[in-house]
């Protein structure tokens, strides 16, 4: 699964800096994006998940710390508490490759334009927005 976060909803290119994030969380929960030096890197103290399958059916839950455009890797870095009234940029895929080298499938949230759909992980532009609001349940 990838997920796809802006916490200020600013847009723009994040392929090689943190003004954005393309969470890539494999089948065993580990998380990993690419670094500023273009390497990747986990960011398994970000996000937590949990799946869980019956049948035919998965469901995975993840919880996600947000951080802001000042995040610098191998710094201590604070994570921003959401609040209503909040947009962040948001974009959810989920990635299938069953016995290829390739992923076969990227399955998403928003529809990208054009030809080159694998954009999430470079322009935050193409992100949907989640407008945070008192939880009414």
């Amino acid at each position: 699964m990838e997920v796809f976060i802006d916490e200020d909803n600013s847009g723009g290119n994040h392929q090689y800096n943190h003004s954005a994030f393309a969470y890539h969380i494999d089948l065993d929960g580990n998380v990993v994006d690419v670094t500023p030096k273009k390497e990747g890197k986990l960011y398994n103290s970000h996000i937590a998940s949990k799946r869980v399958t019956n049948g035919n059916t998965t469901i995975w839950e993840v919880k996600i710390l947000l951080f802001d455009d000042t995040y610098k890797d191998d710094s201590i870095n604070n994570h921003v508490t959401p609040s209503r009234g909040k947009n962040i940029g948001f974009a959810l895929a989920y990635c299938d490759n069953d016995n290829s080298e390739h992923r076969e499938n990227f399955i998403g949230s928003i529809k990208v334009e054009g030809t080159d759909k694998d954009r999430g992980w470079i322009d935050a532009n193409i992100f949907g927005t989640l407008f945070l609001t008192d939880s009414k349940y």
